[in-house]
């Protein structure tokens, strides 16, 4: 693409009052062309992959995926997901709303994205135990925390920043976000549910059992596991349940802790993936410790776990390269301006979608919301002023925009370490979604016309 698109870039300035580095309305202008040769690829593959923002969302997956794996084999999780299972089982319509509202309110309170990657491993857990794949876990946390970001209610990352670079109050015009929300809710609720029971793979029965071949082959003891058998007919009939002993109590109680601290840490310190990392690295030595599990044999249970990652570690790369090679051959502020620019062409009824719709497909290339909002809304602004529309609109139809395609995008860090952390392949979790984000499209659309309407 660097061969064909022109290059281009943007002036940009820094704000000390927002602390962003805003674009320049109407300060675009064409450069020299700064084509990528395609023998640098690989080079650009290793710069990318050896970059502080990258290699931090790689050892992030692998330490997690290690922690989680120490976790594991206390079979904490796996006896909570049992009972989890058994108390949402006959009901399990509840059991999908009232994890996706949960997860949607982090979105739209603290803009819960990347981080909610923690939850994927007991969610995968929970969902195998009711039977379902791994789609219904990644659906459940990620379909939840976009539902919450892309309504905004609250988000600091994408309306707040969005609402302080067109100067209208903080938070304001919250009234439309809780309608976005609703609106986008329902339906999600309703298709994952309607997935979920027409590829429901088996009865959810947790077996005690270790695969010989696995990192626990040298059997259950080396946690303190202990199973009851309960007669056929009695209140457990489906079969070997797990008992809680003093380990695994403990294990329980860490993983708990250990979400509460990280939570408070990312609301009240601005905490990251670093400091997830640290806490859940921290919670599987305790664990390991809990569990009785020696120095040797903990060191295998974190390496396996972490050499679970390695394939997707490769694919992020390759997904981040792209955007750097976008970014080297000065292509991207380009893209930005031709979506944008055209949109003053359009009908005055049809502008609103028309820059929804752009900023849709601008998501494709330029996934982060808050380097999104910098790029467009010092276009949009002074678009609204000129187009007879109100900023705090343009601001809606920047958050929508945003939202509802970030997990299409084959360029989204965060889309592609959940999938590779579920298990998934990214065909797979599109076959899944893009009817959803064809429903959630028309929804959009609707919102936009409507708020033009009412003049929101």
């Amino acid at each position: 693409m660097t061969y064909i698109v022109p290059a281009g870039q943007f002036q940009r300035v820094y704000d000390e009052a927002s602390g962003q580095t805003l674009v320049i309305a109407n300060s675009f202008e064409y450069v020299d062309n700064e084509s990528v040769p395609p023998w640098l690829i690989p080079m650009k593959f290793f710069e990318t992959l050896t970059s502080r923002s990258i290699a931090q969302i790689v050892f992030f997956i692998v330490i997690l995926s290690g922690a989680f794996e120490l976790i594991t084999q206390t079979i904490g999780i796996d006896s909570l997901s049992k009972n989890i299972a058994k108390a949402f089982r006959r009901n399990s319509f509840l059991s999908v709303t009232v994890l996706i509202t949960l997860f949607s309110v982090a979105g739209f309170t603290i803009g819960m994205a990347t981080e909610a990657i923690m939850f994927l491993p007991i969610t995968i857990a929970v969902v195998g135990a009711l039977g379902y794949d791994k789609v219904i876990a990644m659906s459940l946390i990620f379909v939840g925390t976009n539902i919450g970001f892309t309504a905004g209610i609250f988000n600091p990352f994408s309306v707040g920043i969005a609402q302080s670079i067109a100067e209208v109050p903080l938070f304001s015009g919250m009234w439309m976000r809780w309608v976005i929300w609703v609106a986008l809710l329902i339906p999600g609720c309703i298709y994952t549910h309607r997935y979920a029971v027409k590829s429901k793979i088996g009865d959810g029965v947790i077996t005690a059992e270790p695969k010989a071949d696995g990192p626990d082959a040298d059997g259950l003891e080396a946690v303190g596991l202990e199973t009851v058998e309960h007669d056929a007919d009695g209140p457990d009939a489906d079969g070997t349940v797990l008992s809680l002993k003093a380990g695994q109590i403990i294990t329980l109680c860490l993983l708990v802790v250990s979400i509460a601290v990280i939570v408070f840490g990312i609301t009240q310190y601005g905490w990251f993936l670093s400091e997830i990392a640290i806490v859940f690295l921290i919670a599987g030595v305790l664990a390991a410790i809990a569990g009785k599990i020696g120095v040797n044999k903990s060191c295998e249970l974190f390496t396996a776990g972490a050499k679970k990652m390695m394939g997707g570690v490769f694919i992020i790369g390759l997904a981040a390269t792209i955007r750097t090679v976008l970014l080297d051959g000065n292509i991207l502020d380009t893209i930005a301006n031709m979506l944008i620019g055209q949109m003053a062409a359009l009908p005055a009824w049809a502008r609103l979608p028309g820059l929804m719709w752009g900023n849709a497909i601008l998501n494709l290339l330029v996934t982060s919301a808050s380097a999104k909002a910098v790029i467009v809304m010092p276009i949009m602004t002074p678009m609204a002023d000129v187009l007879d529309f109100s900023r705090q609109a343009a601001v809606l139809a920047y958050q929508v925009g945003d939202g509802v395609t970030n997990l299409v995008s084959p360029l989204s860090t965060t889309l592609n370490v959940a999938i590779v952390t579920s298990g998934l392949t990214f065909g797979k979790w599109l076959r899944f979604y893009y009817p959803l984000v064809g429903i959630y499209l028309v929804i959009a659309t609707f919102i936009m016309l409507f708020a033009g309407f009412v003049g929101y």
